[in-house]
């Protein structure tokens, strides 16, 4: 069954297409991941379908395999599917159709067996109305369809998406004592309702550029740029303070003036 994924960048889309082929029936075959928009158009079709002996000025003499080829039995995750270019669009529609694919330069088709998994961040029903992408591709992609939600949806999860990745950073032996303290989290969880992040998943420098050291090996998260703007009515105020407090080693907590006790 064909796949597409939908959502923000960053919101994981790569990492539950992995998901999908180690959980389905061709986890022993191989996952091999494609960035659409990365490859040059005028390689494009070669680096999919593959190249015959001398198809073509500086081509292999032995030829070359494809993308498809290499995840045959497998499965071949297409990122960003919403730039490939049309002319490449028709013939993955025949892939998609007769299970086979005939490599640059030849005349003998050659039968396939992979599974596609798409994902693009890009509204495709819109692009199939402007005419950049082909309806019938896209119902064809769009069987199984899975929508992503930004982080900034997901702000219950948070303190499990950060125990998750604060366990990776334990285990790499980077920082073994490393925590997430409560006012930490509660900072990351105003940062991403303020700022409307997209997401973490595929951005490992988030994770350690937060991080500030603190005596006996203690963490604290300090998300907040410095000149990040204070906005009215959202609470930020107050955490952009917190962040500020804690950069400089403090505690985040305001401590009362005793001129105003009474």
């Amino acid at each position: 069954m064909t796949v597409l994924l939908t959502g923000e960048t960053g919101t994981g889309k790569e990492l539950l297409a992995q998901a999908i082929h180690n959980a389905s029936s061709r986890a022993d075959r191989p996952f091999v991941s494609v960035n659409v928009a990365a490859i040059p158009e005028t390689l494009v079709e070669a680096e999919f379908f593959g190249a015959a002996p001398g198809a073509y000025t500086g081509a292999e003499r032995k030829g070359r395999d494809g993308k498809f080829k290499s995840a045959d039995g497998g499965t071949l995750f297409l990122d960003e599917i919403g730039d490939m270019p049309l002319q490449l669009q028709v013939k993955l529609l025949r892939v998609l159709q007769e299970r086979e694919i005939e490599p640059l330069g030849s005349d003998k088709p050659v039968k396939v067996d992979v599974r596609i998994i798409a994902a693009t961040n890009v509204d495709l029903e819109k692009r199939v109305k402007e005419g950049s992408f082909r309806a019938d591709l896209y119902y064809r992609l769009n069987v199984l369809s899975i929508a992503l939600p930004p982080l900034r949806q997901c702000i219950a999860d948070l303190e499990e998406i950060s125990a998750r990745l604060l366990n990776d950073v334990v285990i790499s032996g980077a920082y073994p004592n490393a925590r997430i303290t409560p006012s930490g989290l509660s900072a990351l969880s105003h940062y991403g309702l303020a700022r409307q992040w997209p997401g973490i998943a595929q951005y490992p420098g988030t994770r350690a550029d937060p991080i500030r050291f603190r005596p006996a090996d203690r963490r604290r998260f300090c998300p907040y740029p410095p000149r990040w703007p204070h906005r009215q009515g959202t609470g930020t105020g107050e955490a952009l303070g917190r962040g500020r407090a804690l950069r400089r080693g403090g505690t985040g907590v305001r401590k009362a003036d005793p001129r105003t006790r009474a």
